[in-house]
């Protein structure tokens, strides 16, 4: 059958336009769908730098305060206060220790005491002419003991306080008390030669003194107490 004039010859189809329409359309759907993504990687990509950001914070409060907590420790371990009474028993003595009125020169008077004398308090002990009483009678300081050091020249008050601390708390203090220093509730102190003392009286003697833990008058003897 012969085909009508303006008609189109060949297969029929879907016109041109519709696949365009709907190639639009697909698209549309892609970019959407892709920007839907995109938007939550930022979205998670925030909240992880809000969590590190929050960490960051965290840790540095915490890195403050340690290094303020150690450095009040540190403080306390070296503060001046912890000094005893043992080198303040040492820092008060003054040329007044010697007695420069014999025809020998100066003279260390305290030397002169013997072990197990008493002395009423530091005044008596640091003057001129010291006096001893029996440890019956209230005082403050019973001499333990006594060592000589090394002749030289001047060691230092420092090695000389070290020294006779280390030598009146050992075995000078458990021969004189009875027990070791540190089961005791009797306290010792060493009193050194000065520089004055060292190179005018050639004193080498470092005396040891037992006393209370405050340096209080007591009355009795320290002796084989084992107190």
């Amino acid at each position: 059958m012969p085909l009508e004039d303006g008609a189109s010859g060949g297969k029929s189809g879907v016109p041109v336009g519709i696949l365009a329409l709907i190639g639009l359309v697909v698209a549309a759907l892609v970019v959407g769908l892709v920007l839907f993504l995109t938007g939550g990687d930022d979205s998670g990509g925030d909240d992880g730098d809000e969590v590190a950001a929050t960490s960051d914070v965290t840790d540095d409060a915490s890195d403050d305060t340690s290094d303020d907590a150690t450095s009040d420790f540190s403080d306390e371990l070296t503060d001046d206060s912890s000094d005893d009474a043992t080198s303040d028993f040492s820092d008060d003595f003054s040329d007044d220790f010697t007695d420069d009125s014999g025809d020998s020169g100066d003279v260390v008077t305290a030397n002169n005491l013997e072990d197990g004398d008493c002395v009423v308090d530091e005044t008596t002990l640091t003057s001129s002419t010291v006096t001893p009483i029996d440890c019956s009678q209230p005082h403050v300081f019973e001499l333990i003991g006594r060592f000589d050091v090394a002749d030289g020249p001047f060691p230092g008050a420092d090695q000389l306080n070290s020294q006779g601390q280390t030598r009146c708390t050992g075995q000078i203090f458990e021969d004189y008390v009875g027990i070791p220093y540190a089961q005791s509730v009797t306290y010792a102190s060493a009193l050194p030669p000065s520089q004055e003392t060292w190179e005018q009286a050639n004193d080498r003697t470092i005396l040891c003194f037992a006393h209370t833990s405050d340096q209080s008058p007591t009355t009795g003897s320290v002796r084989n107490s084992g107190t």
